[in-house]
């Protein structure tokens, strides 16, 4: 799909600076394409009736049938194109409350709450084998791309963030007077948020706080002690779309780590009551997991982050944080989801007066610290979507 295409292309410049091994382009294995072919087949077959539902599995019964007896790759994947984002239908609109094509249908979008007897969506089962072999001589493409965005930047005589990075990086690197220069303009450099450093700019960073001008690649820098402080947490790496690179963090870490440092693990939670920092704990080891070792809270390989445990700063009780507020719609015209959205909106807006007006809901003031009752100017509405908040703000 071109908007596919557009994003790894995308993708490509803007990681120009490390390029992929080109990988080799083995032929799909058609074998089990055939197979997941004929599980289809098997599902589709069981299917009867005129609904849209049926009609929809029927029409790409057809097309695998045709497909499972092609050769070449490109020619199956045309033929399925279509059929590669799956319509969303519903059991009674579309099926006709029918149970067995319902399903089918689930069985290839792949919904296992709705048919325990798939696990995975037949789709990416069926793709998988063609995806990969398409993967893999897309990765092939790199220099290529990277080679007519030179071309096109050289016509318009421009550079982007990337190059103003890589040129600065390249003078550090391969001119050891100017690099000397610009570490004696800084006493120390600190960086917060190191978690989400473009690799570049993590390179540029150890040029300038190397003990000397030495090194000719970024892995020989030899710190000069006390020049550099960072501070990161894996667990908040957020901005992979703009390059941040977690095996270069621990690339960075492990530099810092084979001279004198010091490792002070921030630990302690400043905001929250202790109540609400064991639930924290609770649901994140439920979640991440435990690291395997303590010194490796992440994998670099894959970008999992592991779970470590905070400790509240703050002192406080067990008393409920949270309440809750059950809609229960009067008569059936409220019971869809616009009538629970103004229901939601009618019930909301008397809860916030009654917590302003009650007297009997309090607050620690934030800047005497004392406690008074709670004002309107203490409360924050969060919603998902801002559309429907004019159904609130009537109310």
């Amino acid at each position: 799909r071109k908007a596919g295409l557009d994003a790894l292309v995308a993708e490509m410049i803007l990681h120009r600076d490390h390029p992929p091994r080109s990988p080799s382009v083995p032929d799909p294995d058609l074998d089990v394409f055939r197979g997941f072919a004929n599980e289809l087949e098997g599902w589709v077959r069981a299917v009867d009736g005129g609904s849209r539902g049926v009609q929809y599995l029927r029409r790409l019964g057809r097309a695998v049938a045709d497909a499972r007896n092609l050769r070449d790759p490109v020619e199956i994947l045309r033929a399925l194109a279509p059929f590669r984002q799956v319509p969303v239908l519903q059991k009674k609109e579309h099926f006709g409350n029918d149970a067995e094509a319902w399903r089918a249908y689930n069985a290839f979008r792949g919904d296992k709450n709705k048919n325990p007897a798939r696990p995975t969506p037949l789709r990416d089962d069926l793709f998988g084998p063609l995806d990969r072999w398409l993967a893999s001589r897309l990765v092939r493409l790199f220099p290529i791309v990277t080679r007519v965005y030179e071309r096109v930047k050289a016509r318009h005589r421009a550079v982007d963030q990337v190059d103003l990075l890589e040129k600065l990086r390249d003078l550090l690197r391969d001119e050891p007077g100017v690099r000397a220069g610009y570490q004696a303009r800084f006493d120390h450099i600190l960086v917060d948020e190191f978690q989400d450093t473009d690799p570049l700019q993590a390179e540029i960073i150890l040029y300038l706080c190397e003990e000397g001008a030495g090194a000719r690649d970024w892995r020989e820098v030899r710190l000069a002690s006390g020049k550099l402080t960072v501070v990161g947490d894996p667990k908040q790496s957020i901005y992979r779309f703009r390059r941040a690179d977690i095996a270069m963090y621990d690339d960075v870490r492990a530099l810092v780590r084979r001279g004198p440092h010091l490792v002070v693990r921030l630990s302690a939670n400043f905001r929250s009551v202790p109540s609400l920092v064991g639930w924290f704990n609770d649901r994140f080891e439920e979640i991440l997991g435990t690291a395997p070792d303590a010194e490796r809270p992440f994998s670099r390989e894959t970008g999992e982050v592991y779970h470590q445990g905070l400790e509240p700063f703050r002192e406080g009780d067990a008393a409920p944080r949270a309440g809750v507020l059950r809609l229960i719609a009067a008569d059936e015209s409220k019971a869809k989801a616009e009538g629970y959205r103004g229901l939601e909106a009618e019930a909301l807006a008397r809860a916030l007066r009654w917590m302003r007006e009650s007297g009997g809901q309090r607050v620690v003031d934030p800047l005497t610290r004392e406690e008074r009752p709670v004002r309107y100017g203490d409360i924050a509405v969060l919603a998902f979507s801002t559309w429907s908040l004019h159904l609130l703000f009537a109310e």
